[in-house]
């Protein structure tokens, strides 16, 4: 076994340098069990789209949907791969969610558009253009 594919069995039992927790599976926390094993569509390519927080939130959740019914994927599947498009804050407001409160698609867009729902961009002005 290679180095990093041993480093990760061992972040994965909780036994890495002193780690008492598995965080791999904190990651997951917010998930109930059936996202969890929620199955991807073959030759799934995941949305290069990112969102940090700070765009519009319907704007990115329209534009994901779009990309994942494109392959066909449920809206479980949904689910389990819309925190992967996630960065900074956005990320981090989702790992706050208590544990296994995230077992559906329609729940979790929900939650995310009242957590941002405040962000929008303006309209340009056009005396200012």
């Amino acid at each position: 076994m290679t180095r990093m594919a041993k480093e990760l069995e061992q972040l994965k039992k909780g036994k890495h340098q002193g780690i008492q927790k598995n965080p791999l599976g904190e990651m997951n926390a917010p998930f109930s069990k059936r996202v969890r094993e929620a199955g991807l569509p073959p030759k799934f390519r995941m949305p290069s789209e990112k969102y940090s927080g700070t765009e519009d939130p319907v704007s990115h959740l329209e534009s994901f949907v779009h990309q994942m019914e494109v392959q066909s994927a449920t809206r479980i599947a949904m689910c389990r791969m819309f925190p992967s498009t996630l960065t900074d804050c956005a990320k981090t407001w989702f790992r706050k969610l208590p544990p296994g409160s995230v077992d559906s698609f329609s729940k979790l867009t929900k939650a995310f558009c009242a957590q941002f729902q405040g962000i929008k961009p303006r309209p340009k002005d056009p005396i200012l253009l």
